[in-house]
């Protein structure tokens, strides 16, 4: 079941709210985690007892490592926990690649080949993963309790908003809410707000933009030109971006209508000014987890104890640690979101980056004109998204020679023509100004004027913009609702990942 589906508007949603608002709020927990294991059996149901057994597996591991702490029993139990969880991700998410790597460097080497079932992948289980290691990381760390209410623990594995696709969510952020939290007139009225604003994103932005860089990308390259090639790579670039900011808006917005606060995934990411930059704003809960959980660490593992004290006094610097540290962490960065060597040459082409933008060379390029470093932004990272979309590195290299021109045919003999009609437009226009904190500095500029003016401009402020706010969350919802009557739905990106 996707956020972005008539059933899960029109019938999951409303049943689980009136029936949780209805029960004594001690059992919310348990209508909660019934009602996330029925969404994700509904759209997984082969893999809910295997969902079932993460939450007891990890439940345990999370008891013994604290029972043992600050002992070499609980450094072995972590460890074990750790590779219990990444094994089965690698097993159901990555037999199939690894069986292609083995069979291309044994098979003409006289070596049988060493079939893998191909198993269904189980919805979210990078997520799932991700998750469950720092709950165990943290416990270790003495960061956090160990959650010894099984229920509870179900309940911060299993809530169905963030289960999917995330955010991903740490223990520590979630704590409080799984034991006292509240739903006030407030906090629903912010949810359904995200909500809307995140399903329109999805259906009326992202869904629009889909068609076309859909089409281009399907042209087969002896058709395609540059021109062409530029406007599928653009319309991709701002859906991926749309697709996966208004699940986590969505995500966000049904938590807090149930009382829960999911941390922010994205702040405008489009408007930053270099990679670095770009990796602080975009899928927020990955790059924090990449960073606390295996930058930091690797980065301190490949040091001397004599390098690791000047370190801890601010007096050294160790930078071939870090560069090195950054091209691992983005090349798993690349493999988490998917199972190829496209996936990996994404992560280590971010990697890259990250490592030039750290150079001293790099840093008189740091005091350029700031609208020339957004343009040299925006161009890497609209090249790294071929990575994503397309099938392989063989044909991301082909489609990169059309887009400059340097291809033998770039589409000249018989050229694809893509129809730039008004939807397409539009869903671009406001993209554009979407992907922008145009609108946020608008509505801070309003509250700003509307406090400074006294009397009757006070009072228009005060009533005509909530009303314009509430008849656009209506619009947006209709059209939203008939574009999803039409049939035209289609899942979110993330949802492969």
């Amino acid at each position: 079941m996707s956020f972005s589906s008539l059933t899960f508007i029109f019938l999951f949603l409303p049943i689980t709210l009136i029936c949780y608002w209805g029960i004594p709020k001690k059992h919310g927990n348990k209508f909660l985690l019934a009602a996330s294991l029925v969404f994700y059996a509904w759209g997984d149901p082969q893999h809910i007892v295997f969902l079932l057994e993460c939450i007891a597996l990890n439940y345990i591991f999370g008891i013994l490592i604290r029972r043992y702490k600050s002992s070499i029993y609980s450094t072995a139990i972590l460890w074990i926990s750790i590779f219990s969880n990444v094994a089965i991700l690698v097993l159901f998410k990555y037999a199939a690649f690894l069986e292609n790597i083995y069979d291309s460097i044994f098979i003409n080497t006289g070596y049988a080949s060493i079939p893998l079932d191909a198993d269904p992948i189980p919805i979210g289980i990078s997520f799932l993963t991700f998750q469950l290691i720092s709950y165990l990381v943290d416990i270790y760390r003495e960061e956090i309790e160990t959650e010894r209410n099984l229920l509870n623990f179900a309940m911060f594995v299993s809530f169905f908003p963030k289960l999917i696709a995330g955010p991903i969510v740490r223990y520590k952020d979630t704590a409080e809410d799984l034991v006292n939290r509240s739903v006030n007139m407030k906090g629903f009225s912010y949810g359904i707000k995200r909500f809307i604003v995140g399903l329109g994103k999805k259906i009326l932005i992202a869904g629009t933009l889909e068609k076309t860089a859909d089409l281009v990308m399907g042209i087969p390259f002896d058709q395609l030109g540059a021109g062409t090639a530029w406007l599928g790579l653009a319309c991709y670039t701002l859906q991926i971006y749309f697709d996966f900011s208004g699940y986590s808006d969505m995500a966000i917005g049904l938590g807090s209508m149930f009382g829960f606060h999911l941390p922010e995934n994205f702040n405008y990411p489009y408007i930053s000014k270099s990679v670095t930059e770009f990796w602080r704003r975009w899928h927020i809960s990955l790059s924090t987890w990449l960073r606390d959980y295996l930058f930091l660490p690797l980065s301190y593992s490949l040091l001397t104890d004599r390098a690791r004290k000047k370190i801890a006094s601010r007096s050294y610097n160790i930078p071939w640690a870090t560069y090195f540290s950054i091209l691992i962490v983005f090349s798993i960065c690349g493999l988490w979101h998917g199972a190829g060597w496209n996936f990996v040459l994404w992560g280590l082409f971010q990697g890259v980056f990250l490592v030039l933008e750290r150079l001293e060379i790099f840093k008189p390029f740091g005091k350029a004109w700031s609208p020339l470093k957004h343009c040299y932004f925006l161009f890497v990272v609209m090249i790294g998204w071929l990575f994503f979309r397309l099938a392989s590195p063989a044909e991301v290299f082909h489609y990169l020679k059309i887009m400059f021109g340097l291809s033998t045919f770039a589409g000249a003999s018989n050229p694809a023509t893509v129809p730039v009609e008004n939807d397409l437009l539009l869903a671009i226009g406001i993209g554009i100004v979407g992907a922008t904190n145009i609108v946020p500095a608008l509505t801070e500029y309003k509250m700003k004027l509307s406090k400074e003016s006294g009397g009757m401009p006070a009072t228009l402020f005060s009533r005509l913009f909530p009303a314009l706010e509430t008849a656009g969350l209506y619009l947006i919802l209709f059209l939203s609702v008939m574009s999803l009557a039409s049939g035209t739905y289609n899942p979110f990106i993330y949802f492969k990942f």
